[in-house]
């Protein structure tokens, strides 16, 4: 990395009770979550925004994590590419060649059409810089997509994309093995 962080070990105050909560959920505290320990309450705050996404009712967590990395696969991000390629084969079941067929083809991946739609709009989303035809929400409504949750998945597509750009801005590197 190329700036300095605190490690678990050396973390005190608001910083120690979030790495608390990291590593009670994901068993450590990975790399780029240190790096938010420049500010920890953009940690804190970023923690939050993932719980709620752990915990979304509708968007699922293999859909998720596929999305991140197939984001960070585009803007080339080490980081989030092996961590969550770690989670859809350590947490969600993947075996290995079905992540490397979603990666090479993400129709390969083991969703459903409604599901294959509405990572497609997101990744669209990202890509164009939101620039996708509007037509297209019609589309993903007629595929029984509330609103609600086409905004939240593209607004978590998008911030994946800017945590990426963050990460390789200041040297994070994949400490995952997948």
């Amino acid at each position: 990395m190329y700036i300095a962080t605190v490690s678990p070990q050396q973390a005190n105050g608001a910083l120690a009770q979030t790495y608390q909560k990291i590593q009670a959920a994901m068993g450590r505290v990975p790399t780029g979550f240190q790096l938010y320990s420049q500010s920890p309450e953009l940690l804190r705050q970023q923690w939050e925004f993932i719980g709620y996404y752990f915990n979304h009712p509708t968007l699922s967590g293999p859909l998720l994590a596929f999305m991140r990395l197939s984001v960070s696969n585009e803007i080339r991000c080490a980081f989030c590419i092996g961590l969550n390629g770690g989670l859809l084969i350590n947490l969600f079941g993947w075996t290995a060649e079905q992540l490397t067929a979603a990666k090479q083809d993400m129709n390969n991946a083991p969703f459903s059409e409604k599901e294959k739609a509405l990572l497609h709009y997101c990744l669209d989303a990202v890509h164009s810089f939101g620039r996708v035809d509007p037509a297209r929400l019609d589309s993903l409504r007629k595929l029984g997509w509330p609103e609600r949750d086409i905004f939240d998945a593209v607004l978590h597509a998008a911030r994946n994309a800017a945590a990426d750009i963050v990460f390789n801005t200041f040297g994070v590197e994949s400490d995952v093995l997948t």
